[in-house]
């Protein structure tokens, strides 16, 4: 075995870069907290503008790595209102094993904030109404490439990519995401796995077809496969599409008592317009023909209810309110009142 001998001089080179880091690294380590407690402040404050009241901010510790390229926060708390100036102060929860921000491109400054094992908790008063979620747990998720110099303009990047999620499923930024819903039906929570996949350069967040056949079973309602794959590749827009479904049936039920097929006119062309408005008209033909997917009904109410589905998207484009439509249903000779009146027009000339 051949030992090189290390010159005299170099090993004081060494020993005091060595030193240096070890000096620095500690340094660092023992200003992390003061920093945290500085920036905390300033984080409930813009949360505050933004309709968030954080009440409290608590962590175990603060570790910096030996590399000084991350800084980790070990068993976060925080506790949140949505709902500022309700009875119900302070009452959702967030809490995280760790929170971890870390260096990945020295020359640029943008790094990845990773978040692991965490929860949140929603308090009834700070969910919108008919939210179907009232917590997450099990969670993970770690948002790669942001300017860690600028907060805010990482926040607005952050923002960027949710809204990117809920209007189109998919975002360009680096999104890794999973973690466990509690979806509640009547008394009960079911459990569904929320998670994130990437498709080339883009992700998007899913349910498993599993998950979504479970949640749905116990609500007693069948759907078709049509159906649960768009449940499933939509995920944040379920809540959305369930009030939709719910507000365009109660409307339905205060007109045209005792003629169902109105009724079912005027149902299906609001549910389209709302769905059109909500997320463009080629989501809203996708939701709606999934439902004409499934078996059951008789070959010309299937193609009324196209017709009628198309007239809604169409009404969102001539610019219609919705509270024009009930009395459009009679008026507008594009939609079909019944299944004969659709056999009777025949099938060329109904929309779809």
């Amino acid at each position: 075995m051949i030992r090189v001998k290390v010159p005299r001089k170099l090993r004081k080179i060494l020993m005091l870069i060595v030193s240096a880091w070890v000096v620095v690294w500690c340094v660092a380590s023992l200003a992390a907290p003061k920093v945290v407690a500085m920036v905390q402040p300033k984080v409930q404050a813009k949360s505050k503008s933004m309709g968030v009241v954080i009440d409290r901010i608590q962590y175990n510790k603060i570790r910096v790595s030996p590399w000084l390229t991350s800084v980790t926060a070990h068993e976060v708390a925080i506790d949140f209102d949505l709902a500022p100036g309700d009875k119900h102060q302070l009452s959702s929860t967030f809490r995280s094993k760790t929170i971890q921000v870390r260096l990945r491109n020295l020359f640029k400054m943008r790094g990845s904030v990773k978040m692991d094992d965490f929860e949140v908790i929603f308090h009834a008063s700070d969910r919108p109404e008919n939210f179907p979620f009232d917590r997450f747990t099990d969670g993970h998720v770690q948002l790669a490439d942001l300017p860690l110099l600028s907060p805010r303009d990482a926040f607005r990047e952050m923002i960027a990519g949710v809204i990117d999620l809920f209007d189109d499923n998919k975002t360009k930024d680096k999104f890794e995401f999973g973690g466990v819903v509690q979806v509640k039906v009547g008394a009960k929570n079911l459990p569904a796995r929320l998670y994130s996949e990437s498709h080339g350069d883009e992700y998007r967040l899913r349910f498993s077809a599993g998950d979504v056949r479970s949640a749905t079973k116990a609500m007693h309602m069948d759907l078709a496969d049509d159906q649960v794959a768009m449940v499933s590749l939509y995920p944040l827009r379920i809540p959305v599409i369930a009030i939709i479904t719910e507000k365009a049936r109660q409307i339905s039920l205060r007109y045209f008592r005792g003629d169902i097929w109105k009724q079912d006119a005027l149902r299906h062309t609001m549910w389209s317009f709302m769905l059109t408005e909500a997320f463009g008209p080629e989501f809203a033909q996708l939701a709606t023909d999934a439902q004409e997917t499934k078996p059951g009904n008789e070959h010309f109410e299937r193609l009324m209810d196209y017709n009628n589905n198309a007239v809604g998207r169409a009404l969102v484009a001539e610019k219609v309110k919705l509270e024009q439509i009930p009395r459009l249903i009679l008026q507008d000779p594009r939609i079909v009142l019944s299944p004969e009146d659709a056999k009777a027009r025949g099938e060329e000339a109904l929309l779809k």
